[in-house]
């Protein structure tokens, strides 16, 4: 089992968790709240539809090294 226990391995889940809420929401499934593309979108100030919001945010977890090279 791995467990995070310090706040960037915390910071690393989370941010993980959010692309699969956003890969869910693009696949059609819906979930409960506000829509996570609208979080990001404001979070992270992106532009753009769906694919390139997830684009963009998958850049942006390569660049801080918590993604490492993506083939989806």
């Amino acid at each position: 089992m791995i467990v995070a226990t310090t706040p960037s391995q915390i910071e690393a889940f989370s941010l993980l968790s959010i692309l699969g809420r956003l890969r869910l929401e693009i696949k059609g499934i819906k979930l409960r709240g506000r829509s996570t593309f609208a979080i990001v979108k404001q979070r992270y100030g992106f532009k753009g539809n769906h694919e390139k919001v997830l684009a963009q945010y998958k850049a942006m977890l390569i660049e801080r090294r918590i993604l490492f090279d993506d083939k989806e």
